[in-house]
């Protein structure tokens, strides 16, 4: 209520900073058909702003038990001084807010800058502390949630299943398949010769129709076996590094 009568001031005190005009046919027929929509939704909805003594509840669509009605005390018992209260107030403060910040703009800022006119500028400002309460408690909480439903589904969940989590199976799988390469030629002609096994079993199976439980343990046992001497065959280098390490230690 104190800034439309603070910038209709500027508006016609102040000089024009620039030249300014209508807008265009596009920019002005919204305005003109939400104005006519106010006008005629207001003239056809009236009865519901006269209050007493309007037509519009007659057919008890809001059905009201008279111990209950107040509308009588609300029209006739109220005076007419608190009704009208808030224009008056509105009125007082909004002249007085005007003259302070024209005529007197020094005085405004020294009294912002101080300790009673701060806490009462923010006082009013974050309207009773309301809503630095609400700012603290309730806004940083749903940001906060915001934040890791976003960190976990949208930036984790969602990425491993797309382009980023095919990068990192596909980078997983090349590690474990370079990892195969021990320069050793015993688990070389192992690896051929398992995979010649393989091959063979899948071909004899699928000529027959399908794969037979026993030829499926089989085919299972070789991978293990493949992975077990694999594994042996790291452990063997490794200790071999570490017998290699122990000696040039001893001979320095």
């Amino acid at each position: 209520e104190f800034y439309l009568p603070k910038h209709m001031s500027k508006e016609i005190n102040n000089l024009p900073r620039s030249v300014s005009g209508e807008g265009g046919f596009f920019l002005s027929l919204p305005l003109v058909i939400l104005a006519l929509f106010s006008i005629f939704f207001g003239f056809i909805t009236k009865d519901i702003f006269i209050g007493l003594g309007s037509n519009f509840f007659i057919d008890n669509s809001l059905f009201i038990h008279p111990i209950h009605e107040i509308m009588i005390d609300t029209e006739f018992a109220v005076p007419t001084l608190f009704k009208l209260l808030p224009f008056i107030f509105t009125i007082s403060f909004s002249l007085i807010a005007l003259v302070l910040s024209e005529k007197y703009p020094n005085l405004v800022v020294h009294f912002k800058l101080s300790r009673l006119g701060y806490n009462l500028f923010g006082f009013f400002n974050q309207r009773f502390l309301v809503e630095l309460f609400y700012n603290k408690y309730i806004t940083n909480l749903v940001l906060d949630l915001g934040g890791q439903i976003t960190k976990i589904l949208d930036k984790g969940s969602i990425e491993l299943l797309g382009p980023f989590g095919l990068e990192k199976v596909l980078i997983k799988w090349s590690k474990d398949i370079a990892s195969l390469s021990t320069s050793i030629v015993t688990n070389y002609a192992l690896f051929i010769l398992v995979g010649f096994i393989l091959y063979v079993f899948t071909f004899i199976s699928l000529l027959e129709g399908g794969l037979d439980l026993n030829l499926s343990l089989f085919i299972l046992l070789l991978s293990l076996t493949s992975s077990t001497s694999s594994s042996d065959s790291k452990e063997g280098k490794m200790i071999k590094k570490a017998v290699v390490s122990t000696k040039n230690k001893n001979i320095r």
